[in-house]
């Protein structure tokens, strides 16, 4: 992906992204059809993002300290699902598609508000 683009932040944002617009389209336009459009995006591109930073950290982290930052990153991976999960589940008893926009919603919010700046991928 990252040669594809060009640049290693456009991947990161577009890892993001194309799983919020699979959420998005499947909430609005429910169907088969979203359902195989929505998989190829969430698990192509949003499954491999998590990769992708894990490779990203290894590389800026010294060998030293890089089992504690894994271990806190997983910490606050796990901690934000604890609060978000509840929330969506909630949004899914009122209405699937609410849950979905909302998923969709997020997913586009958090890569729009990256700080990453591409020196800071720079092998």
């Amino acid at each position: 992906i990252e040669r594809l683009l060009g640049s290693k932040k456009k991947a990161l944002f577009l890892t993001g992204i194309l799983p919020g617009l699979g959420f998005l389209y499947l909430g609005l336009l429910p169907s088969v059809f979203s359902v195989l459009i929505a998989l190829l995006l969430c698990s192509g591109f949003g499954l491999s993002r998590r990769n992708i930073y894990s490779s990203y950290i290894n590389k800026l982290i010294e060998s030293h300290h890089r089992a504690t930052v894994n271990s806190f990153v997983n910490m606050g991976i796990h901690v934000s699902g604890f609060v978000l999960k509840p929330i969506f589940g909630f949004l899914a008893d009122m209405k699937l598609s609410y849950a979905l926009l909302g998923l969709g919603a997020a997913c586009i919010l958090v890569s729009l508000s990256s700080s990453i700046e591409e020196q800071m991928l720079i092998d």
